[in-house]
């Protein structure tokens, strides 16, 4: 099993501005940020090759202007993937999906021209790579 865990701490200032907007946060940039994946792989009995595994990806509320009069939430999103490796003569391929926004949460991942932007809905992706 793999574990793998990020985490960012971007505390953002605008420092200098001809706005008024001096002191406040940059817009759209979390202060804390992070994601903890978990990763399986089988190498041995009937399911060798199979690899499974699942992350969060989780973002603190943050401005949604430079002005600071705007707040979008925080919000999770839940990612997973299923991936089957095997060898075909000399080649070695493997089949992956993957699931993004697993429970197909409704969240915010930016603003600008006064428009906020959602994320992109539950996404389904395959991919065969192949390796000579």
């Amino acid at each position: 099993m793999t574990l793998i865990a990020t985490y960012a701490l971007t505390d953002t200032e605008i420092t200098l501005d001809n706005r008024g907007n001096q002191g406040n946060r940059l817009a759209n940039v979390p202060l804390h940020s992070g994601s903890l994946w978990a990763n399986y792989e089988f190498y041995k009995g009937p399911l060798s090759g199979l690899g499974l595994g699942m992350g969060v990806y989780l973002v603190d509320e943050r401005e949604g202007n430079n002005e600071d009069t705007i707040k979008l939430p925080g919000y999770g999103r839940l990612d997973a993937f299923a991936a089957y490796k095997f060898t075909l003569g000399p080649t070695r391929l493997t089949a992956q999906v993957n699931v993004n926004n697993l429970t197909d949460e409704t969240y915010h991942t930016t603003t600008g021209f006064g428009v906020n932007y959602f994320g992109a809905p539950r996404s389904v992706l395959g991919s065969i790579r192949i390796e000579f």
